[in-house]
């Protein structure tokens, strides 16, 4: 998974949540979707959260809220307007709005929530998925889904990957993105820290080497002067004790 930290949302905002630097982010408040990359929002959507509010009770066809996965990417080379039932193509093709019709089409990203206060996302069939109904996009009007037109889940289908990060939070998009990329600054404050005293100790490493090699040439050379003394003193001692002659070979 992509890297997510749990950090508070502004004061304004309704409640703290998580904040994720690289992945998806929903906003209730909102009413969309945000693609991050690098503490960035990239791309925009809108889409429908719950109508019956939030939370993660089973039976209670709420959107829970916190930090989630995406566990599968169902809907690879089906056409637009797929529909789907239990997570398999039917063969049958919907057009948007159509009359009497609220199926899941075209995509699915199903979820799995990665805290306690989701722990029932993956087996309550949470999913962000394109709807027929595409009239009701912009407010609260799924059984717990993240509901999206046909044409902006086959968007986020091509750049989301499995187990990246998807954020559900009460905070606004702006709130979310305000505080990942005070992240993102804070963690590269954080790596050229470690780099700097990385560096730092490898040059002081380096003046150590250079140190302890100065102080053994010294010290070889300190002893070959020694030796080369003491051969001198050798001879002068021989010559002395020869009377001053001195051999010839």
């Amino acid at each position: 998974m992509a890297v997510c930290s749990m950090v508070s949302c502004r004061h304004s905002e309704p409640s703290p949540s998580a904040v994720v630097t690289d992945g998806v982010v929903i906003s209730v408040k909102d009413q969309k979707l945000a693609l991050m990359r690098k503490g960035k929002i990239v791309r925009t959507y809108p889409v429908s959260t719950s109508k019956f509010g939030l939370g993660d009770q089973r039976g209670s066809c709420r959107t829970p809220l916190g930090v989630h996965s995406v566990a599968a990417k169902i809907g690879d080379n089906q056409p637009r307007g797929m529909v789907f039932k239990s997570r398999r193509p039917t063969g049958e093709v919907v057009v948007p709005n159509s009359p009497g019709r609220d199926p899941i089409v075209t995509r699915i990203l199903w979820l799995k929530g990665e805290e306690n206060r989701n722990k029932n996302a993956f087996a309550r069939n949470i999913y962000i998925h394109g709807t027929a109904e595409e009239r009701s996009i912009g407010r609260p009007s799924s059984y717990g889904c993240i509901r999206m037109k046909s044409s902006d889940i086959l968007d986020v289908y091509q750049y989301v990957q499995r187990g990246e990060p998807v954020v559900i939070d009460r905070c606004s998009l702006a709130a979310s993105e305000q505080m990942a990329g005070k992240l993102m600054v804070d963690r590269n404050m954080q790596a050229q820290a470690i780099q700097s005293a990385n560096m730092n100790a490898q040059r002081r490493s380096s003046r150590s080497s250079s140190s302890k090699a100065i102080a053994s040439s010294r010290k070889s050379g300190k002893a070959k002067k020694s030796r080369s003394s003491r051969r001198v003193g050798n001879e002068l001692a021989k010559i002395s004790r020869s009377g001053g002659r001195v051999s010839k070979g």
